[in-house]
């Protein structure tokens, strides 16, 4: 019979008592994650109630302080309950350079939280540093549920609401705080990345964030990314409530199916609402005339007869575009891409930011699109089907656009990126290392040097590519590949007369007929070469109402032969029947 787990700890931090639980492994083997302020001799272990234990062949039997024990020691234990003695192994793990978050729900588990994603309970949360000092401790108005895709992972992320405001590891005071899972991210380095870089490019209100090492009550839930929350507040986005908005274009049918706050425009593009002073149709007059002159071929919406420059700003949505691109994120231009309206601004211009959701770029390989690196993010034609339109496709057929960026990324962002390569890769991956060994010991994940390696040849070979476009003027051809409606798109840069580099799979189905040329509505063939801008979708069969009798017939075909094979097994079957 399976033992319980037999033992707990508590480490003390700063004079507080924090327990830490004894986590087993899937092998049966136990392990005790320590952060980093933690001094093996103020850390004690206890036994269960009616438990036997023998650790390192010494039976414990009161509390006993942890200092005669080293870390990422094996060390036997053999307990013993109910005449059952059953063999284990402990490992002392600690973590190194990262503070620690401590946070302990009103009912004592996450299995309400984790029960849907709208549950929240209220707690209390104590924040050490990386040596052990309380850095803040108070009440917790609420811990919940937050994502989308991210939210079905075991590792979850969590929306974060104090009982009132403060300043936490030195981000600015503030109640609501995000704590990033990154669990698509086994290098966990790729939202850091992002954030920091946009932000010293000269991004307005980039989200500042830090490692943590997260205890859940006193179990540790892994490495996490503490971070600010896109708001309108003084100390995010700093803009008045009135006359001003912060929205973020997201996906039609999520904003629909969640019921979030929202406004779609003429083209189908839709917009989640986080904060405004403005009603629903203000939002929209804003708008519609700057979509309209982004999209329009000469740059002027036709209602109010503005320019694109008279509507929005463009050094933002330049460096809005130049983040999403150059760090190659699946979700560029479309899903979590912040807007926001400053109330004080005479000219009234729509600004791109801040920046998010990057734990998919970099040639993750949590999307279809991973290792895509000669491929265009953000400046493509369409997201999921061929009906919808990209802002940024259409700014990057303006000249004044395409040459502020080329300017930025020339002066700013290339330069920015060499350091990242040449140092800051390291300095980020040292940082959380150890963190990181633990987080995979905890959740099985891949290693994160291993990945972070991955990262730099990726964005070494997508510096290259990028060069190639933006300063060397090189004349690719466009291959859009248009998967589905529920997964978005990817541009492939194709030299001329190359060959598509691979299309993703789809599930074969009655109703699925393959790849198709959008313009030639033929069959498309990956092995032909490349000579001009293509587009390509996987074609299905029309819905019910657009299906034609001609395009039923093989189906029917099929259904009748079943029948009649059927009927005749029945029939078959009654003449077997004794009389």
């Amino acid at each position: 019979a399976e033992v319980n787990i037999p033992l707990s700890a508590v480490a003390e931090l700063d004079g507080r008592q924090e327990p830490i639980a004894c986590w087993q492994n899937e092998a049966g083997d136990y392990m005790l994650f320590l952060p980093s302020g933690a001094e093996m001799s103020h850390v004690t272990l206890s036994v269960h109630e009616n438990t036997r234990v023998v650790l390192d062949q010494k039976p414990v039997s009161e509390p006993v302080d942890c200092s005669g024990f080293a870390t990422d020691t094996p060390y036997a234990l053999l307990c013993t309950a109910e005449g059952t003695t059953t063999e284990h192994t402990l490992t002392f793990l600690q973590s190194a350079g990262l503070p620690s978050l401590h946070l302990d729900v009103q009912s004592g588990s996450m299995d309400l939280i984790h029960e849907t994603k709208g549950n929240q309970e209220s707690g209390d949360l104590r924040l050490y540093s990386q040596t052990g000092d309380l850095t803040w401790s108070g009440q917790v108005e609420s811990l919940g549920g937050r994502g989308n895709s991210s939210w079905y992972k075991n590792k979850k992320p969590y929306s974060l609401v104090l009982a009132g405001e403060a300043d936490l590891l030195g981000m600015g005071r503030a109640q609501k705080w995000i704590l990033l899972a990154n669990a698509m991210d086994p290098s966990h380095l790729r939202n850091k990345i992002a954030y920091d870089l946009a932000g010293r490019a000269g991004m307005e209100y980039t989200p500042q964030c830090q490692w943590v090492d997260l205890y859940l009550n006193g179990e540790y839930a892994g490495v996490y990314l503490l971070s600010e929350r896109n708001e309108i507040h003084p100390q995010r986005v700093d803009v008045p409530e009135s006359g001003s908005f912060l929205v973020s274009r997201e996906s039609r049918w999520r904003l629909v199916s969640q019921n979030y706050p929202r406004v779609i425009l003429d083209s189908g593009a839709a917009l989640r609402i986080h904060g405004s002073g403005l009603t629903e149709q203000d939002l929209y007059r804003i708008w519609q005339p700057a979509e309209n002159a982004v999209l329009a071929e000469d740059g002027v919406d036709p209602l109010t007869g503005k320019h694109w420059q008279e509507l929005i700003d463009l050094d933002s949505w330049a460096m809005e575009y130049l983040t999403g691109e150059i760090f190659g994120n699946v979700d560029a231009g479309t899903i979590s891409s912040y807007y926001y309206l400053d109330g004080r601004d005479p000219y009234g211009k729509i600004h791109a930011g801040p920046v998010w959701d990057y734990d998919l770029a970099m040639g993750s390989k949590g999307s279809w699109q991973a290792e895509t690196v000669r491929a265009f993010f953000a400046d493509k034609a369409h997201i999921w089907s061929l009906e919808d339109s990209t802002w940024f496709y259409g700014l990057n057929r303006k000249p004044e656009f395409r040459n502020r960026v080329t300017e930025l990324y020339r002066d700013v962002y290339r330069p920015l990126l060499q350091e990242l390569l040449e140092t800051g890769l390291d300095a980020y991956a040292s940082q959380v290392r150890q963190g990181a060994m633990l987080d995979q010991c905890r959740w099985g994940t891949e290693g994160a040097q291993e990945e972070t390696e991955y990262i730099r040849r990726y964005l070494s070979e997508r510096m290259a590519f990028l060069d190639s476009v933006w300063l060397e003027n090189v004349p690719y051809c466009r291959v859009l590949v248009i998967l589905d409606e529920n997964s978005s798109s990817v541009c492939h840069a194709v030299l001329p007369g190359e060959r598509v580099p691979s299309l993703p799979y789809y599930e074969q189905t009655w109703d699925v007929l393959g790849w198709y040329d959008a313009a030639t509505e033929q069959p498309f063939d990956p092995t032909q070469p490349i000579f001009e801008d293509t587009t390509v979708y996987l074609k299905k069969l029309p819905g019910e109402d657009e299906i034609s009798p001609l395009q039923v017939v093989p189906v029917a075909a099929v259904l009748c032969v079943l029948a009649m094979l059927v009927l005749a097994d029945r029939n078959r079957r009654r003449g077997r029947r004794p009389m």
